[in-house]
C-alpha cells in the first residue's frame, strides 16, 4: 500500500504524464507546456526509465529538460521491482501507484494524469477520486482556454477525441505572456 506523498505546491493539482505526452511535446519543442498552469509536475521513475533507456530522437531532450527544470522524479515500487525489465504498461502502473498515494494525503491531493494511449481512457484504468485522466489534446485545449497557449495547434498531437476538460479550473491568475507552442514535428 502506497504512503501519502509530500510534494510541493500546497493543494494545487499534481501533474503526471505518461511517456506519450512527453514524447509528443518534446517533438513539438514544447515541454514547457507541462508547467504552464504553475502546478507541480512530477515524473515517476518508471516513465523516465522508459523515455531514456534507449537512444531516441527525444530521449536526450527529455532527460536534459527534466534535469534543467529540476522536475521531481518520484521513486515507485513498480520501478524498483521491475529493474531492467522491459514490459508494457509499467509506466502507467507506476503512475497509478503515485496517484493512489496522492489520494492518501489528508486532505487528498488532486492529480492530473496526461496520456495518449486510448486504452487508458477505459474504465478499467482506475484512479482514485480527485484524480483525472486527460489526453494531451485536452490538456492543450485547457491551456488555450486559460490563455496560457496562443493556439493548441492540434495537428501535431493525438487525433483521439478529447476527454472533458471542463472540470479543470485555473487556480491562479493568468500569466502575462503565455508560452508559445511550436508544432514543427520531428527535427
Amino acid at each position: 500500500m502506497p504512503k501519502p506523498l509530500v510534494l510541493p505546491g500546497g493543494d494545487l493539482p499534481v501533474v503526471m504524464a505518461d511517456a506519450g505526452p512527453w514524447i509528443t511535446l518534446a517533438y513539438a519543442d514544447a515541454l514547457e507546456l507541462l508547467l504552464a498552469p504553475g502546478w507541480p509536475l512530477v515524473m515517476v521513475d518508471m516513465v523516465l526509465e522508459e523515455l531514456t533507456r534507449s537512444d531516441t530522437p527525444t530521449s536526450q531532450r527529455i532527460a536534459t529538460w527534466v534535469a534543467e527544470q529540476r522536475i521531481f522524479v518520484l521513486a515507485t515500487e513498480v520501478c524498483r521491482r521491475s529493474s531492467g525489465r522491459r514490459q508494457r504498461h509499467l509506466g502507467e502502473m507506476a503512475i497509478q501507484e503515485a496517484m493512489h498515494a496522492l489520494a492518501l494525503n489528508v486532505p487528498p491531493r488532486r492529480g492530473v494524469f496526461l496520456f495518449e494511449d486510448h486504452k487508458i481512457a477505459r474504465a478499467s484504468f482506475l484512479l482514485p477520486a480527485g484524480c483525472s485522466k486527460v489526453t494531451t489534446r485536452s490538456w492543450l485545449m485547457f491551456l488555450e482556454r486559460q490563455g496560457w497557449l496562443e493556439s493548441a495547434g492540434l495537428s501535431c498531437v493525438s487525433t483521439a477525441p478529447p476527454l472533458p476538460a471542463s472540470r479543470f479550473r485555473a487556480t491562479r491568475p493568468l500569466r502575462s505572456g503565455p508560452p508559445a507552442a511550436r508544432c514543427a514535428g520531428p527535427r
